[in-house]
Parts: structure tokens; sequence; C-alpha cells
């Protein structure tokens, strides 16, 4: 199959039962319907149940779908299926949409069926919650509507995390179009920027920005959060963003040059525990003042296992922890957690049957709590609201692993 192409001659792929179609190992599988119809229409037929369906590392063309870790790139379509030229998703009331870690790029929409209302790249139809997050709208064109995002909603809300949005040409809205009120449309960590439109080259309509960069406010009504850059029609801003490549992720990406203005330009650690106290109870929050109490005996000034870092807290793994004086206040939009930690070796002290490395976050004692670990058996783990969510990784991070 590799490298090989599948003509879509009788219509869409309908997928009514959960199911994940993943083309990993196999590369370059493309399917194409040949501008024709839908490539895959996801409905289980109700409207009180849900299905779980992933579709991954294919290569779309020449129709419509909902995506993940995907490119969908270098189409070219016309007529009544080009609602999206790479990409249409409709959410309905009560209902999530996500795209993440996708590419939609360089893709044409010439159609003129409805005036405005078709976009050269991703199309989103809304009244639930739709999020993308991750992902990469670049270099699509519409002739008749928005070049990059156009969304189309009668409530619910549109989020866009950590993505970029830049190159695209559109007739009534260079990167992101809005279009009936009622639906939220939040820019969190964002760059949109570089897009083209004679009066609203970045955002036609409203939305509500964090932490994001805007080349230009034109055309746009802005509600600025926190953290945002907006330029303006008369001074620009310019994210110097490299050309799509790929750069080591699923998909291709936009880097960014040194001296842009979004290098280091985000919210920043919620909160940065160092664990060099050599002595005492309190753990110091860096960023903040959060600060925690060492509980139980944690052994204070050990020597890192890396030059430079200072002193390092040994946890005995069985209930040594720091008790936060507050809880921290995340937020609803993606977030990460770090940790440099050193886990002793098998049968060296190492990990016993109901011994972890953990981090925890929330209340651990009672649900919605939250627990990123390394557990006994050496392995990453995410564990979720009284074990909703138990993911586990697959590699020993132990020492003589």
């Amino acid at each position: 199959m590799s490298g090989q192409t599948i003509h879509l001659t009788l219509g869409d792929l309908v997928i009514s039962d959960a199911v994940t179609i993943d083309a990993d190992g196999v590369p370059n599988v493309t399917i194409d319907a040949g501008g024709a119809s839908r490539i895959f229409t996801v409905d289980d037929a109700s409207v009180v149940t849900d299905i779980d369906v992933e579709i991954a590392h294919l290569r779309l063309t020449g129709g419509m779908t909902s995506v993940q870790r995907t490119e969908i790139s270098n189409n070219t379509v016309d007529g009544r299926y080009t609602a999206g030229g790479g990409l249409s998703v409709q959410t309905d009331a009560g209902g999530k949409s996500t795209i993440s870690g996708s590419t939609i790029s360089n893709n044409i929409s010439t159609s003129n069926y409805s005036a405005g209302s078709y976009v050269g790249g991703l199309r989103v139809s809304n009244s639930g919650t739709t999020t993308i997050t991750g992902s990469t709208i670049s270099g699509n064109s519409s002739t008749d509507g928005a070049g990059g995002l156009y969304v189309y909603a009668t409530g619910g809300t549109v989020n866009v995390f950590h993505s970029t949005i830049t190159g695209n040409v559109g007739a009534t809205g260079g990167g992101i179009q809005t279009s009936t009120s009622g639906t939220t449309l939040i820019l969190d960590h964002t760059i949109v920027a570089g897009n083209f439109n004679a009066t609203a080259p970045d955002i036609s309509g409203t939305v509500i920005a964090r932490y994001s960069l805007i080349g230009d406010s034109s055309g746009a009504t802005i509600t600025d959060v926190a953290g945002n850059q907006i330029g303006t029609g008369g001074t620009p801003l310019d994210p110097l963003l490299g050309s799509l490549a790929d750069n080591g992720g699923p998909t291709p990406t936009h880097t960014l040059s040194p001296g842009s203005l979004a290098v280091d330009a985000g919210s920043g650690p919620v909160a940065h525990y160092r664990f060099e106290e050599a002595s005492g109870t309190a753990a110091s929050d860096s960023v903040g003042s959060n600060d925690g109490t060492y509980t139980n005996g944690v052994s204070l000034g050990q020597a890192s296992v890396l030059p430079g870092l200072g002193n390092a807290a040994e946890f005995d793994g069985v209930n040594d922890f720091v008790q936060l004086s507050s809880p921290l206040t995340v937020g609803s939009s993606s977030n990460s957690v770090a940790v440099w930690a050193k886990i002793p070796e098998v049968g060296s002290g190492g990990l016993g049957a109901s011994e972890r490395v953990g981090v925890i976050l929330g209340n651990y004692n009672s649900a919605p709590n939250t627990n990123w670990e390394i557990d006994n058996s050496g392995e990453m783990r995410i564990w979720w609201n009284n074990g909703q969510l138990d993911l586990h990784g697959t590699s020993d991070l132990r020492d003589d692993t």
C-alpha cells in the first residue's frame, strides 16, 4: 500500500461505528474523492450516542473529513462539496469535535455555490464545542469566501489553541472569518498573521484572544484578555515564520526564526518548584507565591545528578510529597507538566510494588483529580478522575533499562 492512491468512485466512505483508521508505518497512502463527494461521513444515526473515530497518518484529497495528526494539502475543488476546500467539520449542540496536530495547507476553493460561505482551508459549522489544537492552517485560498478558517456558527465555542494560521488568501477574510452571532471563538497561544485580504487580512469578525500574536487587526473585533501582541493596518506585526516544512513533527509546520516576537511570548509556567532547599520544610515556587510544604520527611540537600542544577530533593516513593498552599489554576486550554527525576535502578533501592514517582494536580483523594506519575514498572502513567482515564506509556524509564 505504500505510496498508493485509493480512488473513491462510488461516493463517500460511511463510518457508523467506533473505528481507528491509521496508516502509520505505511507511508504516503492517499484517499482521493476526485472533488465529487466527501471522503468520510461519520454518522451513527443517533442524536443521543457518540462514537469514537480516529483517522490518522493519511493524505486526503478531493473531499472533506475530520482528522488527527494528518496532513490535508494541495486540494483544488469546486461545486457543492467545497464548504471547506481542505476540511469541513460540523459539531452539533452538545457535541465535541477536535482537530489536533494536523496541517491544512495549500487547498483551493473556487465555488460560488453560496456566496461567501466557502473557505479554502477549514470550515467549522458549530453549535457545540470544536477545538483546534497544535495545528497549522497555511497557504489556503478561496475565490469566494475566507482563506484559512471560516466559522459558521449558531452557538457553542470554537477554541484555537497553540496553532498557526498564516499565508491564507480569501475574498471575505484572509486568515479567519466568523459569521453569525452566538458562538465564542477563542484564540489561545496562537499566531494569526501574514494572511491576505484587502480589508480584513487576518481576522474578519469577533474573537477572544489570550497570549496570541495577531498581525493586523483591521476588520476584527478583539477582546484582549491577556498577553497578546496585536498589530494594526498601519503597523502590522511580522512573526518571522519560516516556510512550511518538515520540522520533525507528524505534519509540516512553520518554525519561528530568531528574533520572532512569538519566541518566549507565552504565559510562562503556572508554578516552578526547583527543590533546591537544603533544610526546612518550605518548597519555594520560583515564579509565583504558591509555596509548598515538604511532608513526611523528604530528604533535602541531595546532590543533583546533572551538573549546575544545585541541590535536589529525594522522595521515598511511599508517602513523601509536597503539599501546596492552594490549588494550581491552569485554565481550560492545553497545558504541559515537565519533571526532572532520577528513577532508582531495579534491585538497588528500586521502586517496589506500591511505590511510584508522581506529580499530582488537584485533589488526590476525591474526584476530579489528576495524577502524572512514573509507576512501579518505570512507565509514564496518566490517571484521571478515579480511574476514568488510565493511560500507560510503553518505555521503562528506570536507570538500568
